[in-house]
């Protein structure tokens, strides 16, 4: 079985070690990593080569000019040759039994094309194991599950899939942000997922990740919309529910742009929220925004 790891990097250098490193210390021999350097001005080209003669033949590495995560997502799918697609994020790390428990999981089942899997977050001050969620056969509950009740959590790093559905891993290069969950989505629409409680990987998160980013944050929301909405087979009892998820991004923006400092930007966002779904201003949540927002 081969599996091609995909880690996009900007400016990663500080991690990137970590991350190729925990990917080989399974010991395993039929394993490929794929580094696209996406434009940075750090110490990854140095880092990237080192790691190719650390592991000749097993680490491919290849630069581009800076385009995003999506664009580098895209470029090393197509250079990725695995049976198995699992990207990983350059600050990111397998754990020591992940691709062991991936390898028995799927030998156990090897009619599925998706396997989503457990992780743990780790923060700077604190640290707690996430599991993948829950998967009705029902489609229509998975994607608002995802969508809505973050009661099925795919993320990259957990979430493993077969060549056979790589059209579906096609990236929307225009987003910088949240380029995942339209992709996600797709696989979700698949027929044959599985998921995992075991911990595949060890996701470090801080404040100035890309997520946590105010900078493309509300300008990505409506391409954002658009590409999850123009799913070809998304279920009917899903597309009702446009101009709400519309609004739950808004929020979820405002509260970004408002951690950054931006309370005038934050509280624009947040109108755009009500004003696509009303409703969303009677919960309590809402409420404890806008006073935060308003009061000095």
């Amino acid at each position: 079985m081969q599996i091609s790891f995909i880690i996009p990097i900007y400016n990663g250098s500080a991690t990137l070690r970590r991350a190729v490193d925990s990917v080989f210390a399974s010991g395993s021999d039929c394993l490929e990593v794929v580094i696209v350097d996406d434009g940075s001005v750090d110490e990854t080209a140095d880092i990237c080569a080192q790691l190719e003669q650390a592991y000749p033949g097993k680490v491919v590495s290849v630069y581009q000019e800076n385009q995003g995560a999506a664009a580098s997502r895209n470029h090393g799918l197509q250079i990725a040759q695995g049976e198995w697609l699992w990207f990983l994020d350059c600050d990111d790390e397998v754990t020591p039994t992940g691709i062991a428990h991936f390898r028995e999981y799927i030998a156990q089942r090897n009619e599925l094309d998706v396997v989503i899997g457990g992780y743990e977050v780790r923060w700077p001050h604190e640290n707690h194991r996430q599991g993948p969620g829950r998967l009705y056969d029902d489609k229509a509950q998975r994607v608002i599950d995802f969508l809505f009740k973050k009661k099925l959590r795919p993320t990259h790093g957990s979430i493993v899939v077969h060549r056979r559905l790589i059209d579906r891993l096609c990236y929307t290069e225009k987003m910088r942000q949240w380029e995942d969950i339209p992709v996600f989505v797709r696989l979700l629409l698949s027929d044959r997922v599985g998921l995992t409680e075991h911990c595949l990987s060890i996701l470090h998160r801080s404040e100035t990740s890309l997520r946590h980013n105010a900078t493309h944050t509300a300008g990505t929301i409506e391409t954002l919309v658009d590409e999850v909405f123009k799913i070809a087979n998304l279920p009917d009892e899903v597309i009702p529910q446009r101009a709400r998820y519309t609004a739950s991004r808004y929020f979820s923006a405002s509260r970004i742009i408002l951690r950054a400092g931006r309370k005038k930007e934050a509280r624009q966002c947040f109108w755009r929220g009500v004003q696509a779904y009303p409703l969303r201003l009677l919960s309590g949540r809402s409420l404890r925004f806008l006073l935060r927002a308003y009061l000095p």
